[in-house]
């Protein structure tokens, strides 16, 4: 807080009055965050958007460091209700049930936040040494996007005709 204080120019009070906390701030870096992702217009196949925002995401939040972690802990916190919402729209739109939405945006938060937090950190990094991890993570995604159409397909399958 002292360190934000002295690259604001203000005095250390002035920022506690704003901002009471480290976590406060890092809660509002994380919305500002989720934000960014937000930005981009995106058209195309719902696999095509859904992958264009959870690349948008990744790389949003690789640039910096320990986010990643902090986000995966305090999503109470963070609940970026208009990315929740906008790939509510996409999946159930495309045809998923409520159930395969929950499942694959479940699926889709642990893969992206994991992949953040521990994926592209030093160490892991070293494991994949000579690889390109951003396009071994966008090939996870299109992996873990292939294993949802399945699932749309089985939701598409498990309704009745009137409700089709």
């Amino acid at each position: 807080m002292r360190r934000l204080s002295t690259e604001l120019g203000v005095a250390l009070g002035a920022t506690y009055k704003h901002v009471p906390t480290r976590h406060d701030l890092l809660v509002l870096v994380g919305q500002d965050l989720y934000s960014e992702v937000m930005a981009p217009t995106i058209r195309g196949s719902w696999h095509a958007r859904v992958k264009s925002l959870m690349v948008n995401l990744s790389t949003t939040v690789a640039h910096y460091p320990g986010m990643a972690g902090f986000m995966m802990v305090n999503v109470d916190d963070l609940v970026p209700t208009d990315l929740n919402a906008t790939m509510y729209g996409i999946l159930h739109d495309t045809g998923f049930s409520d159930r395969g939405v929950s499942t694959v945006l479940s699926a889709l938060f642990f893969y992206v936040t994991g992949m953040l937090a521990g994926g592209f950190a030093t160490p892991t990094a070293k494991a994949f040494a000579g690889s390109d991890m951003q396009a071994r993570f966008e090939e996870g995604l299109d992996l873990l996007l292939l294993g949802a159409r399945a699932r749309l397909d089985r939701d598409l399958r498990g309704r009745s005709p009137r409700t089709r």
